[in-house]
């Protein structure tokens, strides 16, 4: 009895001491897994559906943690190629927006609208245990809106696979630590303090997504600002900061600067 009793009190400490060393800043999450937005807006992500009776299973498993959800889905070894459906629940219009380039170039990252067309939030599809061997290519899709496509085509049918799904509900503090008016030599400028987390992004379907993303907050704060104007001339600025200064210690926007091309602000340090 003495025995049986020592080894439960071991078993249980064990147990504590477990449960006790898991991350405080995540938490599991089942079914719809929501986030909160700007203007009490909500973005729910749902369960994974596999729209393939022949794959040979999969798992999945989504975290919250500070601003975002991160759904991890873990394909078993499988001769298919499977689709991948993550339904997302919004409340209020928004939709996603699979991001593309000028040239029609679509990538595994996209934007969160609200019925205004502004960004509200990001999202992005990563493969994350292939360490550039080459076993899977991904392609997203977005139908409806409202849900996000994931299709995958694997090359190496033996070997399991895990995507990643996060979707990030951003705000002005996501990307900036601050943000003042100043004056510059008589000059008003708007002074962005950036932190790393908008300038270092794993892939550039990420980067140009954060990029946007900050962008819209900048604007959406500041465009009824007496002291803004020349909004495009403003965002050209942006864009050159972000593209060929992202180490300075704050970026400046100065409405005053006249509206050029983005290629002349770029030549002029970004202010033209």
């Amino acid at each position: 009895m003495f025995k049986l009793k020592k080894s439960f009190a071991g078993f249980l400490g064990l147990f504590m001491l477990f449960s006790l060393s898991q991350p405080s800043t995540a938490s599991a999450i089942d079914k719809f897994s929501y986030l909160s937005a700007e203007e009490k807006v909500k973005i729910g992500i749902g369960s994974p559906r596999v729209n393939n009776e022949h794959v040979n299973g999969y798992t999945f498993q989504s975290i919250k943690k500070e601003e975002s959800i991160i759904q991890t889905i873990t394909i078993n070894p499988s001769v298919f190629s499977p689709v991948i459906e993550i339904p997302i629940d919004f409340q209020n219009e928004e939709n996603l927006i699979l991001y593309q380039d000028s040239l029609g170039n679509t990538y595994n990252a996209g934007n969160i609208h609200n019925k205004n067309h502004n960004s509200i939030g990001i999202f992005s599809v990563q493969l994350v245990n292939d360490q550039g061997k080459g076993r899977a290519n991904i392609t997203s899709k977005i139908k409806d809106g409202n849900t996000l496509i994931v299709n995958v085509d694997k090359k190496y049918p033996l070997e399991p696979l895990t995507i990643i799904i996060e979707i990030t509900a951003s705000t002005f503090s996501t990307y900036f630590s601050e943000m003042k008016w100043i004056d510059r030599g008589g000059i008003k400028s708007l002074s962005l303090a950036q932190k790393p987390y908008l300038t270092n992004a794993s892939d550039d379907g990420l980067e140009r997504v954060k990029k946007l993303d900050a962008w819209d907050k900048v604007a959406s704060i500041h465009r009824s600002n007496n002291q803004w104007s020349n909004t495009n001339g403003m965002r050209n600025q942006f864009d050159c900061h972000f593209d060929f200064a992202k180490k300075k210690d704050s970026w400046n926007l100065e409405p005053h600067r006249p509206n050029v091309d983005y290629l002349t602000t770029v030549i002029a340090r970004c202010n033209p």
